[in-house]
């Protein structure tokens, strides 16, 4: 945070959680559940930058924090990651 103020530049944390894990655990069983979020995970890598950090936070959420991000990327981020 500080270098982004440092900068004068933005500053993007985006989180979200993972619905439904414990039906698909249910139902499919725990590796299931570790495969479909190694996929989000996987997702979200590809939607970032190398220079962003993208975290799994807790069993079912994840969170991204992005340094320099202009205004239309912020767009194209938020899309990515809510979808």
């Amino acid at each position: 945070m500080e270098t982004a103020k440092k900068r004068e530049s933005t500053l993007v944390l985006l989180c979200r959680r993972i619905e439904n894990l414990a039906e698909l655990r249910a139902g499919y069983g725990p590796s299931a559940v570790e495969s479909s979020l190694r996929e989000v995970a996987t997702m979200l890598l590809g939607c970032f930058r190398r220079t962003d950090i993208v975290a799994r936070l807790g069993e079912s959420q994840f969170a991204a924090l992005a340094v320099d991000a202009a205004s239309f990327s912020f767009l194209s981020l938020t899309g990515a990651f809510y979808r």
